[in-house]
């Protein structure tokens, strides 16, 4: 059976890591960290896209409920208009 030599570490009984296990650990987490930082970015973008879609949603529901409320029903045309942010309203026969 073949034996070999203990390391200097191990002979004496240091306790702790050596440096290519340190930097070993962090190219893990900067590689972790990577990741992370992309996917709370993806998740801001979204959150932007899903408000502007919401406020979009919000003032055509509100200009729909103006028209029948009064009863007057746009022509079947385009209008744009600035209200709650910029608008434009198509009305299809």
């Amino acid at each position: 059976m073949v034996t070999f030599p203990r390391s200097r570490r191990a002979s004496r009984g240091d306790p702790g890591f050596t440096l290519i296990e340190v930097l070993i650990a962090l190219a893990v987490l900067a590689i972790a960290l990577g990741a992370v930082l992309r996917a709370v970015g993806q998740a801001v973008n979204m959150a932007v896209a899903l408000k502007e879609r919401t406020v979009a949603l919000w003032v055509a529901e509100d200009r729909l409920a103006i028209h029948e409320i009064r009863g007057d029903w746009i022509p079947v045309s385009v209008r744009d208009g600035t209200g709650q942010g910029r608008w434009t309203s198509v009305a299809l026969d």
